[in-house]
């Protein structure tokens, strides 16, 4: 947030924040518009093709949803860090993200009490491999 505050010439990082981190706001059907003009920009096509990658961003701490010591690409190594699995639909040189899931490691999902205090849904808790997050 920090990085697209800098850059916005009337940025509000406190509502960015807010926006970002509290409001109670549905993902899935922006996810689901962007996904579908991406098809219809980037799919079809000879070289189309469907990217899955994970990714991990190294955390201080322990309150970010899914942190913990795993393995992150990144460094190439074991780091405290949270992971995402990305789904991108690319043809030649132009791509879009289409979907993204934060990995919930099971330590993560057997423990009720820190996921109610980090805010995660009841519905997201359940710990699902990033195979499976690909999928979904």
């Amino acid at each position: 947030m920090e990085r697209m505050d800098a850059e916005l010439e009337e940025g509000d990082y406190q509502g960015m924040r807010q926006f970002i981190a509290d409001s109670p706001w549905d993902h899935a059907p922006l996810m689901a518009q962007i996904a579908r003009e991406a098809g219809g920009m980037l799919g079809g096509q000879r070289n189309s093709a469907l990217y899955i990658d994970e990714t991990g961003f190294v955390k201080k701490g322990g309150a970010s949803v899914g942190v913990q010591r795993q393995y992150c690409g990144l460094p190439g190594k074991i780091e405290n860090c949270q992971v995402a699995v990305f789904a991108c639909l690319g043809s030649g040189e132009r791509a879009a993200l289409t979907g993204v899931r934060l990995f919930l490691p099971e330590a993560w999902a057997g423990d009720a009490q820190r996921c109610r205090k980090a805010k995660i849904p009841p519905g997201q808790r359940g710990h699902r491999t990033k195979a499976q997050l690909a999928l979904e």
